[in-house]
């Protein structure tokens, strides 16, 4: 939405800051502190846009791998904003989700 590149730069900085893999320094900051609070103890439900250029599958194996516990649902014609390209369905599973959750 911003016509200069220095307009755009905070965006920029931002995504590339996301860890994408164990080789990248800030991985480490993925994990919970005191190694298993956090997410790990909750009802979890991850919609994900596999047509993410950010948040690729190989990321989406590491939370999977990070919360077995999980609720999973990939949606493979869908990009970073899963809401909008598959509103319908996300909001379904939300629904549902947020039903049975305890």
């Amino acid at each position: 939405p911003h016509a200069r590149r220095a307009e755009r730069r905070a965006v920029t900085d931002a995504v590339r800051a996301i860890p994408r893999g164990p080789a990248d320094p800030a991985w480490r900051l993925l994990e919970p502190p005191g190694g298993g609070a956090g997410l790990s103890e909750l009802p979890l439900l991850i919609g994900w846009g596999m047509r993410d250029p950010v948040f690729t599958p190989a990321l989406l194996e590491e939370w999977t791998r990070r919360h077995p516990h999980a609720a999973v649902h990939r949606f493979p014609d869908a990009g970073h904003f899963v809401m909008e390209d598959a509103g319908a369905e996300l909001g379904g599973l939300l629904r549902d989700f947020l039903q049975e959750a305890p």
